[in-house]
């Protein structure tokens, strides 16, 4: 197991206003290792679509009946996501793949989500346990020949 280089966690009420701030620390986190601001906004995204499907779905929609926690860390050459929340069982990774050319064809507003967080993300994990919780586990690698802030070690 490598070093854990960095380390934040935020648990807020699952209501989509909440979701700023969930970006704000996930876009601090990406900052310290990619000097690349569009994959820092798109792990922002990425981290922002998953935290909404949770919002959204796993407790139907009715804001503030449930939590949703955010933990992001980096651990050798890992960005990690973990999002844990207690809401209805939903695995994002089973679902196939939509042809999002048709979608968006047929005026398709919503779905893209998780198409989206594929195309960003390096590798994608669910785990439920059963009644406890739902935790969806996303990871980036950093290129270290590409990126200098991980080079330097800033």
């Amino acid at each position: 197991m490598s070093e854990i280089r960095y380390e934040e966690e935020m648990t807020t009420l699952c209501d989509t206003k909440n979701l700023a701030e969930i970006r704000k620390m996930v876009r601090k986190a990406a900052t310290e290792f990619f000097s690349d601001r569009l994959i820092v906004g798109k792990l922002t995204l990425a981290v922002d679509e998953a935290v909404a499907n949770v919002m959204e779905h796993a407790y139907d929609g009715l804001p503030d009946t449930g939590y949703v926690h955010v933990v992001v860390w980096v651990e050798g050459s890992l960005f990690k996501v973990k999002i844990t929340d207690e809401g209805k069982k939903f695995d994002t990774t089973s679902l196939e793949t939509e042809n999002i050319q048709d979608a968006v064809k047929n005026g398709q507003k919503n779905g893209y989500g998780i198409y989206l967080i594929r195309q960003i993300m390096d590798e994608i994990h669910y785990n439920y346990i059963k009644g406890i919780k739902n935790e969806l586990c996303m990871i980036k690698k950093i290129d270290e020949s590409i990126d200098k802030k991980y080079e330097r070690g800033e």
